[in-house]
């Protein structure tokens, strides 16, 4: 199921921890320190690595969202989508559909 995501949002206590490509994440969290062990689930693993429990935990997350945050800082903006215009919508749907 993880292999079908192509983006991948994760937060604790509304914070970011990781937002990206999906095939990305597994390398990310392993450059903090956090390799994902063979054969689980990259999303479950992910999630017992931000859940809050105690102040052990807590302390984790916080670096985490520190780490992403001067990160998050450092990166280019990111690419703006391509999406159709209404004109490509319209003539797509009139020469496909025949609706002219």
């Amino acid at each position: 199921l993880f292999a079908l995501f192509d983006s991948l949002y994760l937060l604790s206590n509304g914070r970011t921890v990781y937002f990206g490509k999906a095939a990305d994440s597994v390398a990310y969290f392993s450059s903090m320190g956090f390799p994902c062990p063979n054969y689980m689930n990259p999303t479950d693993y992910f999630m017992r690595q931000i859940i809050q429990l105690d102040d052990a935990s807590t302390s984790r997350v916080s670096r985490m969202v520190d780490v992403w945050l001067t990160m998050e800082n450092t990166m280019p903006a990111p690419k703006r989508p391509d999406y159709a215009t209404q004109d490509e919508v319209a003539a797509y749907t009139e020469s496909r559909l025949g609706l002219e």
